[in-house]
């Protein structure tokens, strides 16, 4: 067995367009792996309704991306959160 940390990056939105339950289900599972010696760290957009603030209460990190309406160079952009 490898004694490196096992690190984790979990993808997930919440709006209140789309609601919140993926992230919820998302918290539950990086609980469980945080318990089993897992680095997890959230990678979510600030869209209308978000819940980063959450799941920084919860003592995870979140690298936030901006929601599309607002980059105002109406291109995609590439986040680099994983080293």
């Amino acid at each position: 067995m490898s004694t490196h940390e096992l690190g984790v990056v979990v993808r997930t939105d919440a709006s209140l367009a789309i609601g919140t339950g993926h992230v919820m289900r998302c918290l539950t599972l990086a609980s469980a792996l945080r318990e089993q010696g897992a680095a997890v760290l959230f990678v979510c957009r600030e869209h209308d309704g978000h819940l980063c603030d959450l799941i920084e209460t919860r003592g995870f990190s979140v690298s936030r991306l901006p929601s599309p309406h607002l980059d105002t160079q109406g291109e995609h952009r590439s986040t680099s959160v994983v080293h």
